[in-house]
């Protein structure tokens, strides 16, 4: 499931739909992480190697696993690259307010 969890249409839903707290950590109750849209795709043990790399290389940033995961569903879901890139704009808009929200300090 992990291997169709990372793309941009389903950590947009992730941010929009859950909830932050004071250290910017992003939460999902189990009903929010059911009501995500999840395209899922049962990887072959290649794809799904080739999805461990990419996440072990990529370190503390999520953008290379996404990536990877939107290629993913521009191949086989045909959503088209203008559409994902629209998309992850609207994410990196999210994510950023979350984060910048969570570096307030409190008086």
């Amino acid at each position: 499931m992990c291997f169709s969890f990372y793309n941009s249409i389903t950590m947009l839903f992730a941010e929009t739909n859950g909830r932050f707290y004071g250290g910017g950590v992003l939460e999902l109750s189990p009903n929010e992480l059911k009501g995500l849209p999840l395209i899922y795709h049962e990887p072959t043990d290649a794809e799904f190697e080739a999805f461990l790399e990419v996440h072990r290389s990529a370190g503390n940033d999520p953008e290379p696993v996404l990536d990877f995961g939107d290629e993913w569903l521009r191949k086989k879901a045909v959503v088209k690259e203008d559409e994902i890139a629209d998309i992850r704009r609207a994410w990196l808009s999210v994510r950023t307010h979350r984060l910048r929200h969570s570096n307030r300090k409190s008086i």
